[in-house]
């Protein structure tokens, strides 16, 4: 095990899914990470690369670090999920063009504007 870990992967990825209360089956269909993937990585078969430990970290609501077994925080931070919440909508706005051309809009109001439009864009969202 390297100098600087505390735990191996496997045993982090075990303690975070038994914390979240998830399965193995409930990664995959989060993750998209395929059953015979997470099965190796929680015997400790092989350790998950940077894309694979992002996409199991945010299933798991923990640090990518931890995850791998540093001696960190195990929560994700504001800042992690913020970004995280990021790469979603660009994700979307590469994907659907309905949604990149409201964004484009919203983008081009004025600050004014997006505040008086906040309240009814909270009451399209409550109703999903």
């Amino acid at each position: 095990m390297d100098k600087g870990k505390k735990a191996s992967t496997s045993e982090r990825l075990k303690e975070a899914m038994n914390a979240a209360g998830k399965k193995q089956a409930d990664l995959v269909r989060e993750t998209g990470l395929d059953r015979g993937a997470i099965s190796s990585y929680l015997s400790g078969k092989y350790e998950p690369k940077q894309t694979a430990i992002n996409k199991l970290a945010i299933a798991l609501d923990v640090s990518e670090m931890w995850l791998w077994g540093y001696d960190v925080p195990k929560e994700r931070s504001i800042a992690q999920k913020k970004n995280d919440d990021l790469a979603q909508i660009i994700v979307k706005l590469r994907k659907d063009p309905g949604f990149y051309e409201v964004v484009s809009m919203i983008a081009d109001i004025s600050e004014a504007d997006r505040e008086t439009i906040k309240p009814l864009l909270a009451t399209l969202r409550s109703r999903k």
